[in-house]
């Protein structure tokens, strides 16, 4: 292409007037601003949208089918044992080690104890003693209860000591539906004490003692003289 031919076009075919005067062509400058030490920068606050999910209401519960159920069957057997060792270990601490539970061991069961009722102090009785006369003491310490019949039952063991203790524990509650059938097997056991009573002729023989006091000797003799049947009489005590 020849020098006067710039682009192709011939000179002047555009005619003199289209040629721009170089004064007429804007001049646009461009400047980029040099960010400066203090100055604050403008935030940019981005929104994202939170994701879309849809969801179907479930019906019915999922079922999950195991490859093996031999799993569970050794669960099973281990339970098992293990509740048969709880049953064994309740048998030794509980009222399976005697076959019956408290109820079945009270000789009345379900006594009512009166209010601001106060147990008195009894003389125990050992077996060694006349029958009749504990309950005669055992009927008079307990009068304020004469129609309570469960209520004089059941403290009678409170009256009791050794061997006696262990005849009241042995009863049968089939038998005692009284304090009157308690008496009487009270008595039919303890009978042949009441034979064993001291006679004139024993407190005759009652000597003092080695080392015993005067006193002791005195109130030794008095309790002996006091069990006689029929009592001494005054004129005998001076013979």
């Amino acid at each position: 292409m020849s020098e006067g031919y710039p682009w192709g076009i011939p000179v002047g075919f555009l005619g003199a007037e289209s040629r721009p005067v170089i004064s007429e062509i804007p001049h646009v400058q461009s400047t980029m601003p040099i960010p400066q030490l203090g100055n604050t920068l403008p935030q940019v606050t981005a929104f994202v949208s939170a994701p879309l999910v849809h969801t179907t209401q479930q019906t019915q519960m999922p079922i999950f089918h195991a490859e093996s159920v031999g799993g569970y069957d050794r669960m099973d057997d281990l339970q098992i044992k293990y509740d048969e060792m709880q049953k064994e270990m309740r048998a030794l601490r509980g009222k399976d080690l005697f076959g019956q539970d408290a109820h079945e061991l009270c000789l009345v069961p379900d006594v009512v104890v009166p209010h601001k009722f106060k147990v008195p102090d009894f003389e125990k009785y050992k077996g060694s003693t006349c029958p009749k006369a504990h309950l005669i003491m055992y009927a008079r310490k307990m009068s304020t209860q004469s129609s309570n019949d469960k209520l004089l039952i059941h403290y009678f063991q409170d009256s009791l000591t050794g061997a006696a203790l262990r005849w009241y524990m042995d009863l049968d509650r089939a038998n005692v539906s009284s304090f009157n059938d308690l008496a009487s097997a009270f008595i039919r056991q303890y009978n042949y004490n009441s034979y064993l009573a001291p006679d004139r002729d024993e407190l005759r023989a009652l000597t003092q003692k080695d080392r015993e006091s005067f006193k002791e000797y005195a109130q030794r003799w008095r309790e002996l003289a006091a069990q006689i049947r029929p009592p001494v009489e005054e004129k005998e005590l001076c013979k």
